[in-house]
């Protein structure tokens, strides 16, 4: 590759650290609802109309069973965002979230999950989760032996390999 004599050596790139709404992100995956809650507000608080800070809050929301901040936050990523990755999931984020409804509102489901393809989003997790959508219900996954400590405290994926774990064919 180099010239014979050359002592030139290819070094590394330095790992980009994560900072900012990166570093909330991971705290939720790591289960510190609380921690991603707090960066995700100092974020809103500088910039109220961040989509990522209000796609995080959405997500928490979903955790912490409170359904009318989720709509809120995910209705506020829709307005804001131009990300086709934040934009599909939060179709169907909400797909799932009226499948799951005490009176569950199917059509309005499967529009969610309509609008999660139309944007879309080239990664192939996306078009599995709002494909399985469309085909039947969301159901949440049943945990099984949890206590509702463990519940309140379970980690979630928002890279969403879970979600493509949980529609991959047995």
């Amino acid at each position: 590759f180099f010239p014979e004599g050359t002592r030139e050596f290819v070094g590394r790139t330095p790992v980009r650290q994560p900072k900012g709404l990166d570093l909330a992100e991971i705290k939720l995956m790591k289960g510190d609802r609380a921690g991603a809650d707090e960066m995700a507000q100092k974020a809103l608080a500088v910039n109220p109309n961040d989509p990522q800070a209000h796609y995080l809050k959405a997500r928490i929301a979903v955790l912490d069973n409170d359904p009318d901040s989720a709509l809120d936050e995910f209705n506020q990523v829709l307005k804001l965002s131009k990300d086709p990755r934040t934009l599909a999931w939060t179709h169907i984020y909400l797909g799932r979230m009226y499948d799951t409804q005490r009176e569950p509102d199917r059509p309005r489901a499967i529009s969610e999950y309509k609008a999660a393809l139309a944007v879309r989003d080239a990664r192939p997790d996306t078009k599995l989760a709002a494909e399985a959508g469309l085909k039947k219900p969301f159901a949440a996954p049943k945990r099984e032996h949890a206590t509702s400590d463990e519940e309140d405290n379970e980690p979630i994926d928002p890279t969403g390999k879970k979600e493509k774990e949980a529609y991959r064919p047995k």
